[in-house]
């Protein structure tokens, strides 16, 4: 199901559900004991009202309309126009860089002391110094801690898709604007 789009800013939040098997791994290893279910795996974020920034192979720009998975797009309510700007710039500061993926080992790693213990652990992730080398929630976390002195709920270096879905949707500041496809 596809419902218009308002226009969308610099500095909105992507936020994608995928039913591929790396995008079910993600979800099952972000999630935590006792949480709910996970409901993003890949994060990304508008440069404008047409084109995101995200990390794939490597950090690139394209059109939203290319994005196939559901997903969602979630604006913090209260950022000044100019702030958005300074987010999307220092996103842009990632641009063409090639992907962290060993990160995202680190983060299964992490995640699968969570489920053992029931606890957030920041261990691997802790002694990741790929700087270089982003990941989609490192660059979105990173852009508005460097662009507007913004924290989501943990560390820019530690956060996941499923940090940055569970603060938006918990807090007072962050409305979702957009949404497109159904998720089961």
């Amino acid at each position: 199901m596809k419902t218009e789009a308002p226009q969308l800013l610099p500095a909105d939040v992507v936020l994608t559900h995928s039913a591929s098997w790396v995008g079910r791994a993600i979800r099952w290893f972000t999630r935590g004991r006792g949480e709910s279910a996970t409901w993003a795996n890949h994060a990304a974020m508008m440069m404008n009202e047409l084109t995101v920034l995200e990390a794939l192979t490597t950090v690139k720009k394209h059109p939203l309309a290319e994005i196939k998975d559901a997903f969602q797009v979630w604006r913090h309510t209260g950022l000044q126009f100019y702030e958005r700007v300074y987010v999307r710039d220092a996103a842009l500061e990632y641009l063409g860089r090639s992907y962290g993926p060993l990160k995202l080992g680190l983060h299964a790693l992490d995640g699968l002391i969570h489920k053992a213990i029931g606890k957030d652990v920041f261990l691997f992730r802790r002694m990741a110094l790929m700087k270089p080398y982003p990941i989609c929630s490192w660059v979105v976390t990173w852009a508005y801690f460097n662009g507007a002195n913004y924290q989501f709920s943990v560390h820019p270096n530690h956060a996941d898709p499923d940090h940055i879905h569970d603060h938006v949707t918990q807090s007072g500041h962050w409305e979702m604007v957009y949404e497109q496809g159904a998720t089961k």
